[in-house]
């Protein structure tokens, strides 16, 4: 009981790995190499673990706030093409000047009631560069969507287990 409650306020919902593999294998059908990718919730590492795989992407970025599983992440023995980056991914995404081709993952699920203050407060930041209501934040991945956005390449796209509220489909950044 007490993991389901911290995967509640944490927003800990692990992504199948045959979800995984399908996102993978839908990207490679578009035949395109990504120079690099953005994973902003790494969790335990499935998504690098298959996006490793294969020739698609040339450098992978793991963002994840928990020390426990960046210490974890960084002892798996992966090449040298992925990096894994201890942080908040709102911080990252407000700080960093570098532009990603693909960004995948699974965002953190965490309703705003749950979420702390200074949480929040990035959120509703971010919210408002993108003259977007504040109201709109009520929920965690609502940030990620938009901070990921912010770390697209002009042509970049990402692909994210979504919402049922959110609608379906690559994203694609083009201005």
């Amino acid at each position: 009981m007490k993991n389901q409650e911290e995967n509640k306020l944490s927003g800990s919902y692990y992504t199948p790995h045959k979800t995984v593999q399908f996102m993978r294998k839908y990207l490679e059908k578009e035949h395109k190499l990504y120079g690099n990718m953005l994973e902003p919730s790494v969790g335990d590492g499935r998504f690098l673990e298959v996006f490793e795989q294969g020739g698609i992407i040339r450098k992978l970025v793991g963002v994840e706030l928990n020390r426990k599983k960046v210490e974890h992440l960084r002892n798996n023995g992966y090449s040298g093409r992925i990096e894994i980056v201890e942080s908040d991914f709102l911080d990252f995404a407000i700080k960093t000047k570098e532009k990603y081709q693909l960004i995948v993952g699974n965002p953190p699920y965490i309703n705003i009631k749950n979420m702390e203050n200074n949480s929040k407060e990035k959120a509703k930041r971010i919210c408002e560069c993108f003259q977007l209501s504040k109201s709109l934040m009520k929920n965690l991945w609502v940030a990620f969507l938009l901070a990921s956005v912010s770390c697209l390449k002009k042509g970049g796209s990402y692909i994210f287990c979504a919402s049922t509220r959110v609608s379906s489909g690559s994203i694609c950044r083009k201005d």
